[in-house]
């Protein structure tokens, strides 16, 4: 990982003077695009042959950074999309509850005619309203 990938995967962000600054790394690719001619044949000298090792080592070192940044962001897309599901379960059992509790609050006042569990079945009502649409607005399919 370069270390700007590192200082973005650590929640640092750049300035202004960061973002138009010229890095070591680009500096080096500018240089081999420079040296590159494609479609054409080129003769090759011992020296030649020597920089285009080291390009070709710069570029598989490169490689193996972004791959290390891909496998990093991958687990962290994981990581969030596992939490993401932890949560949607524990706001569908709590939905669940809410549906239970006011089915029993519901049932003492049929029973009881009692105005307090009227009001903690309305309550629960609008509670479960709103949980379902909380679940609703982050895409989550409620019965």
């Amino acid at each position: 990982m370069t270390e700007q990938n590192g200082a973005y995967a650590r929640g640092h962000l750049p300035g202004i003077r960061e973002l138009f600054q010229v890095t070591d790394r680009e500096k080096k690719i500018a240089g081999m695009r420079s040296k590159s001619y494609p479609g054409r044949v080129v003769s090759v000298h011992a020296g030649t042959v020597h920089d285009l090792l080291s390009d070709i080592r710069f570029l598989l070192s490169e490689l193996e950074d972004e791959r290390r940044q891909h496998e990093f962001e991958r687990q962290q897309h994981d990581e969030l999309r596992e939490t993401a599901r932890k949560l949607i379960d524990g706001l569908n059992s709590y939905l669940k509850e809410l549906d239970r509790r006011w089915q029993k609050a519901h049932q003492n006042y049929d029973i009881d005619h009692d105005h307090h569990q009227l009001g903690m079945a309305e309550a629960y009502e609008v509670a479960e309203y709103r949980l379902r649409e909380i679940l609703k607005e982050i895409g989550v399919k409620v019965e």
